[in-house]
């Protein structure tokens, strides 16, 4: 994993065992290097106050964490001392898609473009090591 920028571990919403595994190999990825969890959320703050209480509560993270399996992972994410970055589309991503139906990242041709200054919206892949 040294030699990798970036690890994903996907998960489908209607899979809560997806979360649950990510729970379970959080710790491994840990100690194999990986810094920081990215979710799809787009409340920064609201896992900002999670990580600084050390709690995670149905207010967390919206719906999601209601979920069991969810606010599992992100107690894991906390117990580990991992910074949580809040990642999801804005507007103008949805309006790049609309735009743009057969040059979506679905379909391999690449990465959406970055519409915005914002972090949480940045479709820019990683330049090249």
């Amino acid at each position: 994993m040294q030699a990798h920028r970036l690890v994903i571990l996907g998960e489908e919403h209607h899979q809560s065992e997806h979360r649950a595994f990510g729970a379970r190999v959080l710790p491994l990825l840990k100690r194999a290097g990986i810094t920081h969890l990215a979710l799809e959320t787009s409340d920064q703050a609201r896992l900002d106050q999670a990580i600084q209480a050390r709690a995670v509560t149905p207010a967390t993270d919206g719906w999601f964490t209601a979920e069991p399996q969810r606010a599992a992972l992100l107690r894991a994410a906390i117990a580990l001392d991992l910074p949580i970055v809040a990642f999801d589309m804005d507007e103008a991503d949805f309006a790049w898609m609309e735009e743009h139906p057969d040059d979506q990242a679905s379909t391999g041709s690449g990465a959406w473009p970055s519409t915005s200054s914002s972090a949480s919206s940045s479709r820019s892949p990683l330049p090249a090591s």
